[in-house]
């Protein structure tokens, strides 16, 4: 098999799709941004191969599998899949929607984002975009920082970090696949990154390590709402519930206005007080 350090794309055998630059590199192969002649937008370009020789991992398979999953949990969540093949060198690639995002990981490390409501919101949008993946029957396997994009117009963390709320847009990326390789680990590893995920969010703001959070007395249409949430989900739920009630409060001390987090399907957190 060959190395992604060896590797060079055969763009001959998909004259549709102008390479542009390579943009992504990891265990798993090698991302590039390229141009859709046919349709004349950018795209993604993925090839799964092995990066490291001692990789054990068919990743043909590996590939596939995390296609499938990806096309099984679309929603406004998840980069869209475009388009998947085989290579002449038995080779698995797929085409997929360029996001002109950056990872979640380096927003959370600028000073700048550590404003409560910003990692408020990023929260929602993340355990949405959970919640979201879940009810297509769908479980990421390794949702880390680094497997978030977050987009809004801009690349920059300091930018991101001033920008609305409502402008924010969140996309899981690289579904994992160790219910292919190791399927004994993989609910219970998703799990584990699912709160270390949480963690990484929220404790700059809000002091706190990830824990359980008290079961609030909640309005009527709250509890409706947290009744729909899966059991493997609901904690985190009622966690955003307690943050938001101490984001409206610091709101409230600072005179500034309401964020936007209303809406039918959410909750704002003026309704938790």
């Amino acid at each position: 098999m060959r190395r992604a350090d060896e590797f060079v794309f055969p763009e001959d055998e998909l004259p549709s799709h102008r390479l542009k630059e390579e943009i992504g590199r990891g265990a798993n192969g090698i991302v590039y941004l390229c141009h859709n002649e046919l349709l004349n937008r950018p795209e993604a370009l993925k090839v799964w191969l092995r990066l490291r020789a001692a990789d054990p991992r068919n990743k043909f398979h590996q590939g596939m599998e995390e296609v499938r999953k990806a096309a099984a949990a679309a929603s406004s969540f998840v980069v869209p899949i475009y388009g998947a093949g085989q290579l002449s060198a038995g080779l698995f690639y797929a085409t997929m929607e360029f996001v002109d995002g950056i990872p979640l990981q380096r927003i959370l490390e600028h000073p700048s984002s550590r404003e409560p409501r910003l990692r408020y919101y990023l929260a929602r949008l993340f355990f949405e975009a959970l919640e979201v993946t879940e009810q297509a029957g769908v479980l990421h396997g390794d949702p880390h920082s680094k497997n978030i994009i977050v987009s809004a117009g801009s690349k920059r963390p300091t930018e991101i970090a001033s920008l609305k709320e409502s402008r924010l847009k969140l996309k899981l990326v690289d579904f994992g696949t160790s219910r292919f390789t190791a399927p004994g680990r993989f609910e219970r590893r998703h799990r584990a990154i699912v709160i270390e995920t949480f963690d990484r969010i929220l404790r700059d703001c809000f002091r706190l390590r990830y824990c359980h959070a008290r079961r609030a007395e909640l309005p009527e249409r709250l509890q409706k709402r947290a009744e729909m949430v899966s059991p493997s989900l609901r904690e985190h739920f009622e966690l955003l519930l307690v943050i938001g009630r101490m984001v409206r409060i610091m709101l409230m001390q600072g005179d500034e206005p309401d964020p936007p987090f209303a809406s039918e399907s959410w909750y704002s957190p003026s309704e938790i007080l």
